[in-house]
């Protein structure tokens, strides 16, 4: 069966847990999933996985399960947005690009969708 595996892939663990996991399995983790935002940058394990080239999955960008959107009022969003003529998604969603994140969104609305992938280097 161990070679049937080719990825696998860690979600909801701190740290210190996808550290043991890593160091202590034959087939090594591909990414890393976890919320993460201005709000809640996740440094540790984003350098984690840019020290062992692991994919950094980073859920909850706009951090609406804590905050009920406020990251998207945040007057810093605001004012870089305003600055650069793009909406705050397209900010967050920029900045968790540009750090090597891959950011994962929903949307219903067809607007926020073609906004969301025409993210641009602010």
């Amino acid at each position: 069966m161990l070679k049937k595996i080719k990825n696998i892939g860690l979600s909801g663990f701190s740290l210190k847990a996808a550290a043991q996991i890593y160091d202590s399995t034959v087939i090594k983790p591909f990414a890393i999933c976890c919320a993460s935002n201005p709000y809640n940058p996740q440094f540790e394990i984003l350098n984690f996985c840019q020290s062992n080239d692991l994919l950094f999955i980073a859920t909850s960008p706009f951090d609406f399960q804590k905050s009920s959107g406020k990251l998207l009022k945040d007057v810093s969003v605001i004012k870089i947005a305003d600055h650069h003529h793009v909406s705050p998604a397209q900010v967050l969603l920029t900045w968790a690009v540009q750090r090597q994140s891959v950011p994962v969104i929903q949307t219903l609305q067809i607007e926020h969708a073609k906004q969301n992938i025409s993210v641009s280097k602010i």
